[in-house]
């Protein structure tokens, strides 16, 4: 994302990343989120399975009967142990690459919530 300038917009970049599982496929697309993973009991493939007890509502679940194993669709990334939805970790990956300050940041969410007030009555965010 050294690049983000000449790559994406916050607006393509909302827009792209609006619920979990488009955030995934827009991370897993940019090597940022694993594609696959292999069960670290018995190394066989493992299946991504919805699972709504966790944050994330996804799971790396491995087949066979007899291991079961689940592991964490963040494990082996850099999101592996930070707990806020993926959506506002790439929403803050974003600034950060851009460098932007958090007053910045603040002036943009605010000003984008307020041209859709009519559609989101969001309350303005102070950081």
């Amino acid at each position: 994302m050294a690049a983000a300038n000449a790559d994406i917009t916050l607006r393509e970049l909302i827009l792209a990343t609006s619920t979990e599982a488009d955030c995934r496929q827009w991370l897993r697309g940019r090597g940022l989120l694993g594609q696959h993973m292999s069960c670290p009991r018995c190394n066989t493939p493992m299946d991504e399975r919805l699972y709504m007890r966790i944050s994330d509502n996804v799971i790396w679940r491995c087949p066979p009967k007899n291991c079961r194993a689940t592991v964490s669709v963040r494990s082996g990334s850099f999101f592996n142990m930070l707990h806020l939805p993926l959506t506002k970790l790439t929403d803050m990956l974003y600034f950060w690459s851009m460098k932007v300050c958090n007053t910045q940041v603040e002036y943009h969410v605010n000003h984008y919530f307020a041209e859709c007030s009519c559609q989101f009555p969001f309350p303005v965010i102070k950081l």
